[in-house]
């Protein structure tokens, strides 16, 4: 990895790389292999000459995501490319990290905590830049809602306690009427109906509201092994694709529950852009 900038432009970097790592690759651990380095690399600054050391921003940086996304939580679901989300074991703890690698402005964020029963309105937040180093102090949840400004070249971590966990969604498999044994997968982001999946989670799905439109008998299908993906269509294919955030997103990834041509009581999808398209 190439790297020419000071040690701001190196944390702000690698804390993109560790939420992309986490989010897009899946890795279980994130071992970084430079803690005790000179120049802008090292999260430990050691003088040989005066047997001392000094903990840099990267130490911090790092404590951001390790003090707090321990062993064992579950990284969930966070649709901003530079945030990632994590629930305890128990499910009574949310944490969230999110970069602003902006030089020189604020950003506001606004974190979306419907989905989860009994939040907390006290939240903890740590922030690390140029001038903090692992800061605290505490902002207010309303209404399910938490809203925050980070500051320029910053990374935040916010520590929510969920009172009571987390909103069921239950996993669904989507089976095939005239071939019962075979079901909705995606397959290198391509969505396909097949037999003996494998592994199983190819083929598991959440049905949560729609993203465009979340009334009653509409939704987006969410992949369960790929937190933040939706089946959606695009030029007439049906695929497995990263929510943006954008508009056009939500509308190809929402889908009307309508009664199945072959069979009333059974259900199929109908597109909410083109509804007449099935």
């Amino acid at each position: 990895m190439n790297f020419d900038g000071n040690m701001a432009d190196s944390c702000i970097m690698l804390s993109k790389r560790i939420v992309t790592d986490l989010k897009e690759l899946q890795c279980v651990a994130w071992l970084d292999w430079q803690i005790i380095d000179g120049g802008n690399w090292g999260s430990i600054y050691v003088d040989d000459a005066s047997q001392t050391f000094t903990l840099t921003e990267k130490f911090y940086m790092h404590a951001n995501y390790s003090r707090f996304i321990r062993p064992g939580y579950t990284i969930i679901g966070a649709n901003n490319e530079k945030t990632i989300a994590a629930i305890s074991p128990d499910k009574k703890k949310l944490v969230i990290v999110a970069t602003n690698d902006n030089k020189s402005s604020s950003e506001n964020f606004t974190f979306n905590l419907s989905r989860f029963a009994g939040v907390n309105s006290s939240v903890e937040v740590y922030r690390t830049s140029p001038s903090l180093s692992l800061a605290k102090n505490n902002i207010t949840a309303s209404n399910k809602t938490v809203s925050d400004t980070l500051p320029p070249y910053s990374i935040n971590t916010y520590v929510i306690s969920l009172d009571s966990g987390v909103e069921s969604v239950p996993e669904v498999r989507l089976q095939s009427y005239n071939y019962p044994n075979r079901y909705v997968r995606h397959a290198d982001f391509d969505a396909r109906i097949d037999e003996n999946v494998i592994p199983k989670e190819d083929s598991q799905w959440r049905l949560v509201p729609g993203l465009a439109n979340s009334s009653e008998g509409y939704v987006s299908i969410q992949s369960v092994n790929h937190p933040g993906y939706y089946l959606r269509h695009w030029d007439y294919d049906f695929r497995l694709d990263k929510n943006d955030g954008t508009t056009i997103f939500a509308e190809d990834a929402t889908f009307k529950l309508v009664p199945g041509l072959a069979d009333l009581p059974v259900f199929l999808f109908s597109r909410t852009i083109i509804p007449t398209d099935i």
